[in-house]
């Protein structure tokens, strides 16, 4: 699993790398629990549309325009401060 994205028990099941036997106990688990696998199901799709390709693009927007903003404050800071030197 992604472990920064999976919650184990959350929104997904995480097992160890190259564990076939914890993987297969996970799908087994989520094949006989419709509930849970539901549940999961919700929670994950939730979970990814943090990280969709519109949230991540208003994020950066978001970013650059305080990076811009802030960039504009500086650069009068320093006019104004050569103005009074």
């Amino acid at each position: 699993g992604i472990p920064f994205l999976v919650e184990n028990e959350v929104n997904g099941l995480l097992v160890e790398r190259d564990n076939e036997v914890e993987l297969a106990e996970g799908v087994i688990r989520l094949l006989n629990d419709a509930c849970l696998a539901g549940r999961l199901a919700v929670a994950g799709r939730k979970a990814c549309s943090l990280w969709s390709r519109d949230a991540v693009l208003r994020t950066f927007s978001e970013v650059a325009q305080t990076y811009a903003g802030a960039k504009s404050l500086l650069l009068a800071a320093g006019r104004s401060r050569r103005t009074q030197e």
